[in-house]
């Protein structure tokens, strides 16, 4: 193992956690290994290829329950770049790159390999493995082991209970062991009296000391120096390790076995009852996969394959001993929690390597990408880009010398793609704890850039970083964030955490924007028309609304508002974009504005495809606080569409403009959305009412039906008087009176909510239009009798017209249809006539009128029958009779001196509206109308 990252360790002062190692940021780490009661870390400086060969390694020590670690400078002397080192109790072990092993320490038992009991203050290679090629080496507290290239099986020192493999009790150098070799061991793991073993087929071997059933044979049984195959576990072991006197073994479906001493849990399963035999490790199965195990005195660590510690048995803890009670253990693996040295404590690390000594746990996270951000950028370069790092050196303040660290680090950024190829190396800095800035390069003229360009299309680029000047690059991470959300866009290429998605960028901005306005509340859809690149990531697409001051306003009022316009401060708002499906460009939600802002600022649209850099071209929008407070007219004909005006504040003028009507819900009928129109001249909004003529005749016919059907056999009695409930049914189903909800929208999506009724009425039946009243409100003349005519006989004069003075009361009854109105109105013809001439038209006329309930007139008496004996019936008084319903209006005003002379002036042609635009002809009376001019006073002529 060689690379940069973090150092992280767990001992009873780290409240049990495990806590970043800031010594080792700025360095490679090579070696990383665990005894009984210490740790060692072996690393390098980092050095720019260009000088050569890495520098001295330096190796460091963890003691067991120490906080700080402490340099090792007999490790200096070792010849060779060190490959690995093994840990006894009072002896070390190192393995060089090339094969050559050195031993140092207390002699014990021979354990260091040299023959006789002399200690070795300093590394000495061995004799007795010169040239043998050694690839593996391991230490127990008092005795050794070492593992050929060729798969030769070499062990020494003490064996009291069989450690060696070795018949004889004590060897003090190196013996061929002839019981273990044919095994063909590829990693062994040494405890205190007994050792694990992993043979190349996959397969666990034990030997040594059983007092705690540790050698896991079901039993236990005295100490043996014969290895013996688990057949309990499967031949698929990946790795094993020996504890203090318990075993655990990691097999490749990612399963542990544990068995052995259980005194403090350290076996995970649940209880601290001791185990003969290999058993899983239950509570993991389906929780965690494990990639390997560190069996240590009192604790088993856990490494997952996804990256985590879980730890079981005794926690490293301050005063926690060996004999502390179990309920202060963890019967069951649980997470360490890892701590970074970020402010908010969230960490990104992946541990790469675990190890487990008495009292400690020790961890290695290589450095890894865990981020890009923006993770999008165009093949002509120029973006600054972050990557997000794990494991960087970095100096919050200058140290004593004034300096930074980062500032000396050579960081460097590689951009990679087998096909089409690329591959590009950048200089950046390291700019936070877990950050390096880089600029991208222009990739245009390189394969990749011609491909990306040539297809308009985006290709990923893998991006690692060095810290090293290019020495040793970052780790793949193993296993990519999910969205926090749980849920990725389907629009999103798949992206790992090292990928840069290369493109090439849009010349300009969107072209338009549909629709180009939306209300205050927001949430309307927009669609920004651009063309874009194919497979692009959507994850940052993001539109900013750019609100600006206006620099003086139109409306008196608004100044009066607005305390004062220098004041207000521009500001954005961005939303989160994505692509429209259709191909057209990118959609995205209008955001909230602040109504009373809303007409103190102006509003525009930028697109952005990473996030960070907003295209050229800002697109004209418009915000608006819209408000319905009126219809003109607000109601009309069931049979016939209604022009109307919708009376409202705060539009803005847009390409859109929808009216939606909301039926009661009765009904059952959906709502009906219709187009409205702009009047130019005047600004105001019109609509057209559906005609419902066609859902009048359709209730009225299921109404009939519905009556047949319950109609009884035709010629009973109940037929005859059934008859009449059938003549009975509503013509227009019932709907004469409807209240419909109207809703404005300027853009299509956004309707007000201010519920502004139209009325729908039935078919207005009018009668012939009557005089009411003179203008003074007297009654209108009747006939007079005529005196040169005998009594009896034409007494009264037979009117040929009625005379109707300007400003009289006109009425009309409606015997069906009537309903109070505002807008009510009639519309008369007047026409003029000269002598024998035709009538001839002189202009139409609109009637303001209003809907009046009038008494009826009284019935005139019957004409006397001279011959009868008994007088007539009086008709009933007037006051018995109900009031009509009537359109009432005032008789028109026209001067003498408009008139053609000799004409006479008649009001003809009348027709009834109860909302001024829906206009219903009216009978003819029986004697027309002749208006009365009006002469010009003595001023006017």
């Amino acid at each position: 193992m060689i690379s940069t990252g973090e150092v992280f360790y767990l001992c009873p002062a780290s409240g049990g956690e495990l806590r970043p190692q800031t010594l080792f940021l700025n360095k490679s780490v090579r070696v990383l290994v665990a005894g009984s009661g210490s740790a060692y870390i072996a690393c390098e400086p980092p050095v720019p290829p260009a000088e050569g060969a890495p520098g001295q390694c330096e190796v460091w020590r963890y003691r067991s329950g120490c906080e700080e670690p402490e340099r090792c400078p007999e490790f200096d002397l070792v010849e060779g770049r060190i490959r690995k080192i093994a840990v006894g109790d009072r002896h070390q072990i190192v393995l060089t790159d090339e094969g050559a092993v050195y031993t140092r320490g207390a002699a014990t038992f021979g354990c260091l390999g040299h023959g006789g009991a002399r200690d070795a203050p300093e590394f000495t290679a061995l004799p007795a493995l010169r040239g043998k090629r050694v690839r593996d080496v391991a230490a127990g507290p008092y005795y050794s082991i070492a593992i050929t290239k060729g798969g030769d099986v070499y062990t020494w020192g003490q064996a009291f209970q069989g450690e060696t493999g070795q018949a004889a009790k004590v060897e003090a150098m190196p013996r061929f062991a002839t019981g273990i070799t044919p095994f063909d061991v590829v990693e062994v793991s040494c405890g205190q009296g007994h050792v694990l073993a992993r043979t190349r087929g996959g397969q666990c071997v034990t030997w040594g000391e059983n007092t705690c059933g540790q050698l896991g044979i079901g039993r236990k049984s005295p100490p043996t120096h014969q290895p013996q195959v688990l057949e309990s576990i499967p031949p698929e072991a990946v790795t094993v390790s020996a504890g203090w006197a318990h075993s655990v073994v990691v097999v490749a479906d990612g399963r542990a076995f544990a068995w052995g001493l259980n005194s403090h849990g350290q076996l995970g399963l649940g209880d601290c009852t001791t185990r003969m035999a290999p058993e899983i490790v239950e509570p993991l199965v389906g929780a965690h996969s494990v990639e390997r195990a560190e069996a240590s005195r009192t604790f088993t660590a856990f490494h997952t394959r996804a990256r985590q510690v879980l730890l079981s048995g005794q926690v490293p803890r301050e005063g926690g001993e060996p004999k502390a009670a179990p309920t202060e253990c963890w019967t069951t693996p649980r997470p360490l929690p890892l701590r970074t040295r970020s402010p908010d404590n969230v960490s990104h690390s992946e541990m790469s390597q675990v190890i487990a000594f008495d009292k400690g746990v020790l961890g290695f996270a290589a450095s890894v990408v865990y981020g890009v951000a923006p993770h999008f950028a165009p093949s002509a370069g120029g973006t600054v880009i972050r990557a997000f790092v794990t494991g960087l050196p970095f100096d919050a303040a200058p140290g004593e010398d004034g300096t930074l660290v980062q500032d000396s680090i050579p960081a460097k950024v590689r951009f990679r793609c087998q096909s089409p190829e690329l591959d590009v190396v950048l200089d950046a800095r390291v700019i936070d704890i877990d950050t390096v800035e880089f600029i991208t390069p222009d990739v245009s003229a390189s394969a990749f850039g011609q491909a990306v360009n040539g297809e308009k299309t985006t290709l990923p680029a893998h991006l690692s970083v060095s810290v090293d000047g290019g020495l040793t690059w970052t780790q793949d991470r193993q296993q990519p964030p999910e969205p926090a959300d749980g849920n990725a866009d389907a629009t999103d290429p798949p992206r790992a955490p090292t990928t840069l998605w290369i493109a090439p960028w849009p010349k300009a901005g969107p072209s338009h924007v549909e629709p180009d306005c939306s209300p205050v509340a927001g949430g309307t859809e927009l669609l920004l028309h651009i063309e874009l690149p194919s497979k692009m990531p959507a994850d940052l697409l993001t539109v900013k609304l750019v609100c600006v001051p206006l620099q003086s306003l139109d409306d008196p009022e608004l100044h009066c508002q607005a305390d004062d316009l220098a004041k207000l401060a521009p500001y954005d708002v961005p939303v989160k974009a994505w692509p429209d499906p259709g191909g057209r460009g990118i959609r995205c939600l209008a955001p909230k504005i602040a109504p009373a802002h809303v007409r103190l600022y102006s509003y525009s649209l930028e697109l952005s495809l990473d996030g960070a850099v907003y295209l050229s071209g800002p697109l004209p929008f418009a915000v608006y606080d819209l408000r319905v407070v009126a219809l003109e007219p607000s109601l009309g004909p069931l049979q016939e569409a209604t022009d109307v005006c919708i009376k409202c504040i705060g539009a803005v003028p847009s390409s859109v403009k929808r009216v939606r009507l909301d039926f009661p819900e009765a009904l059952g009928w959906p709502s009906r959305v219709v187009p409205a129109m702009l009047d130019h001249t005047t600004g105001d909004i019109f609509f057209s009412t559906p005609d419902l003529s066609a859902e009048a005749r359709a209730l009225a016919d299921e109404e009939r039906a519905r009556v047949a059907a319950a109609a009884p056999p035709e010629g009973s009695e109940e037929a005859a008087e059934a008859a009449p409930a059938e003549a009975a049914v509503d013509p227009e189903g019932g709907l004469g009176g409807t209240q419909v909800v109207v809703e404005l929208s300027l853009n299509g999506q956004n309707f007000t909510e201010d519920a502004v009724e139209f009325v729908y009425h039935s078919q207005l039946q009018p009668k012939a239009v009557e005089l009411l009243a003179r203008p003074d409100g007297s009654p209108p003349e009747q006939p007079k009798e005529d005196p040169k005519a005998k009594k009896g006989k034409g007494a009264v004069e037979e009117p040929t017209e009625i005379p109707t003075l300007p400003q009289s009361k006109l009425g009309v009854e409606l015997v069906r249809g009537a309903m109070a109105t505002e807008f009510a109105a009639l519309r008369v013809d007047l026409e003029t006539k000269v002598g024998d001439e035709d009538f001839q038209l002189y202009k139409t006329v609109d009637l303001p009128g209003r809907v009046e309930e009038v008494a009826p007139p009284p019935s005139p008496p019957p004409p006397e029958d001279p011959k009868a004996k008994n007088a007539p019936a009086s008709p009933p008084p007037a006051e018995d009779l109900p009031p009509r319903d009537m359109v009432c209006a005032l008789a028109p005003e026209v001067m003498t001196t408009d008139l053609p002379q000799g004409a006479l002036l008649y009001l003809r042609r009348f027709q009834v509206s109860l909302n001024g635009r829906n206009f219903v002809p009216c009978p003819e009376g029986a004697l027309p109308l002749r208006l009365e001019p009006t002469a010009p006073g003595p001023s006017e002529e």
